[in-house]
């Protein structure tokens, strides 16, 4: 964690960046692929 806090906004902004890019994706996985109960009981 130390290392990670010597980088500073840059390393900071990069991790932001990253942490989207890992919701992002697997927001789109999840919508993707048809939610369980709706396509069982459809």
């Amino acid at each position: 964690m130390l290392c990670f806090l010597n980088f500073g906004l840059n390393g900071l902004k990069a991790a932001s960046i990253h942490i989207l890019a890992v919701i992002l994706v697997a927001c789109v996985q999840f919508l993707r692929r048809p939610p369980a109960r709706a396509d069982g009981r459809s």
